[in-house]
Protein backbone atom coordinates (compact mmCIF):
# COMPACT_ATOMS: atom_id res chain seq x y z
CA UNK A 1 0.00 0.00 0.00
CA UNK A 2 2.83 2.38 0.81
CA UNK A 3 4.39 1.62 -2.59
CA UNK A 4 1.25 2.87 -4.38
CA UNK A 5 1.29 6.08 -2.36
CA UNK A 6 4.95 6.63 -3.26
CA UNK A 7 4.28 5.79 -6.92
CA UNK A 8 1.44 8.31 -6.91
CA UNK A 9 3.58 10.97 -5.24
CA UNK A 10 6.55 10.69 -7.61
CA UNK A 11 5.05 9.48 -10.90
CA UNK A 12 1.36 10.31 -10.70
CA UNK A 13 -0.75 13.30 -11.56
CA UNK A 14 -3.88 13.65 -9.42
CA UNK A 15 -6.83 13.84 -11.79
CA UNK A 16 -9.72 14.11 -9.35
CA UNK A 17 -11.27 12.95 -6.11
CA UNK A 18 -14.75 11.43 -6.12
CA UNK A 19 -17.59 11.75 -3.60
CA UNK A 20 -16.32 8.69 -1.70
CA UNK A 21 -12.84 10.19 -1.20
CA UNK A 22 -11.16 7.91 -3.77
CA UNK A 23 -8.34 9.65 -5.66
CA UNK A 24 -7.73 9.00 -9.36
CA UNK A 25 -4.28 9.30 -10.91
CA UNK A 26 -2.59 9.04 -14.27
CA UNK A 27 1.08 8.97 -15.23
CA UNK A 28 2.78 12.41 -15.25
CA UNK A 29 3.99 13.63 -18.64
CA UNK A 30 2.83 10.50 -20.47
CA UNK A 31 3.46 10.88 -24.21
CA UNK A 32 1.95 7.64 -25.55
CA UNK A 33 -1.54 6.80 -26.76
CA UNK A 34 -4.39 7.50 -24.34
CA UNK A 35 -5.59 3.86 -24.58
CA UNK A 36 -2.38 2.73 -22.86
CA UNK A 37 -1.99 5.61 -20.41
CA UNK A 38 -1.31 4.25 -16.91
CA UNK A 39 -4.28 5.09 -14.66
CA UNK A 40 -5.00 4.00 -11.11
CA UNK A 41 -7.05 4.74 -8.02
CA UNK A 42 -6.13 5.12 -4.37
CA UNK A 43 -9.11 4.08 -2.29
CA UNK A 44 -10.17 5.94 0.81
CA UNK A 45 -10.47 3.35 3.56
CA UNK A 46 -11.06 -0.26 2.63
CA UNK A 47 -9.94 -1.35 -0.83
CA UNK A 48 -13.21 -2.40 -2.43
CA UNK A 49 -13.77 -2.27 -6.18
CA UNK A 50 -17.49 -1.60 -5.81
CA UNK A 51 -16.63 1.78 -4.26
CA UNK A 52 -15.76 3.09 -7.75
CA UNK A 53 -18.72 4.69 -9.59
CA UNK A 54 -19.40 3.39 -13.10
CA UNK A 55 -18.19 6.52 -14.90
CA UNK A 56 -14.83 6.45 -13.11
CA UNK A 57 -14.57 2.72 -13.82
CA UNK A 58 -14.92 3.48 -17.53
CA UNK A 59 -12.15 6.08 -17.31
CA UNK A 60 -9.82 3.73 -15.45
CA UNK A 61 -10.34 1.05 -18.10
CA UNK A 62 -9.82 3.44 -21.03
CA UNK A 63 -13.41 3.32 -22.23
CA UNK A 64 -13.42 7.12 -22.08
CA UNK A 65 -10.47 9.32 -22.90
CA UNK A 66 -11.14 12.32 -20.69
CA UNK A 67 -11.34 12.34 -16.90
CA UNK A 68 -14.65 13.04 -15.24
CA UNK A 69 -13.84 16.33 -13.60
CA UNK A 70 -17.34 17.71 -14.23
CA UNK A 71 -20.16 16.44 -12.03
CA UNK A 72 -22.61 14.30 -13.96
CA UNK A 73 -26.25 15.34 -13.95
CA UNK A 74 -28.35 12.33 -13.10
CA UNK A 75 -31.65 11.56 -14.77
CA UNK A 76 -34.71 11.62 -12.51
CA UNK A 77 -34.77 7.80 -12.39
CA UNK A 78 -31.05 7.36 -11.64
CA UNK A 79 -29.80 6.90 -8.12
CA UNK A 80 -26.31 7.91 -6.97
CA UNK A 81 -23.72 5.15 -6.82
CA UNK A 82 -23.46 3.14 -3.61
CA UNK A 83 -20.74 0.60 -2.86
CA UNK A 84 -21.54 -3.02 -2.06
CA UNK A 85 -23.01 -3.05 1.46
CA UNK A 86 -22.78 -6.81 2.03
CA UNK A 87 -21.36 -7.58 5.47
CA UNK A 88 -22.17 -4.12 6.83
CA UNK A 89 -25.03 -3.03 9.10
CA UNK A 90 -26.61 -1.39 6.01
CA UNK A 91 -26.86 -4.63 4.01
CA UNK A 92 -30.31 -5.79 2.87
CA UNK A 93 -32.07 -7.94 5.43
CA UNK A 94 -35.23 -9.65 4.13
CA UNK A 95 -36.61 -9.95 7.66
CA UNK A 96 -36.60 -6.16 7.95
CA UNK A 97 -38.21 -5.62 4.55
CA UNK A 98 -41.33 -3.42 4.78
CA UNK A 99 -43.36 -5.84 2.61
CA UNK A 100 -42.65 -8.72 5.00
CA UNK A 101 -43.32 -6.58 8.08
CA UNK A 102 -46.72 -5.52 6.66
CA UNK A 103 -47.78 -9.16 6.43
CA UNK A 104 -47.69 -9.65 2.69
CA UNK A 105 -47.80 -13.34 1.83
CA UNK A 106 -44.45 -14.95 1.10
CA UNK A 107 -43.37 -15.42 -2.49
CA UNK A 108 -44.95 -18.40 -4.22
CA UNK A 109 -43.58 -19.96 -7.36
CA UNK A 110 -45.67 -20.17 -10.52
CA UNK A 111 -46.68 -23.67 -11.51
CA UNK A 112 -47.54 -24.24 -15.17
CA UNK A 113 -50.79 -26.07 -15.91
CA UNK A 114 -50.59 -29.79 -16.43
CA UNK A 115 -50.63 -30.95 -20.08
CA UNK A 116 -54.19 -32.32 -19.86
CA UNK A 117 -55.39 -28.98 -18.37
CA UNK A 118 -53.87 -26.93 -21.20
CA UNK A 119 -55.45 -29.11 -23.91
CA UNK A 120 -58.93 -28.45 -22.42
CA UNK A 121 -58.29 -24.70 -22.65
CA UNK A 122 -57.18 -24.94 -26.29
CA UNK A 123 -60.50 -26.43 -27.44
CA UNK A 124 -62.51 -23.30 -26.56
Amino acid sequence: MIAMHLRSLFFGELVAKDAFGNRYYRRKNYQGKWQKEPRWVLYKGTVEASKIPALWHSWLHHTTQFPLTVKKKYASWEKPHRPNLTGTPHAFNPNLSPSIQKGFPPYQTWKPPLPHESSQHDSH
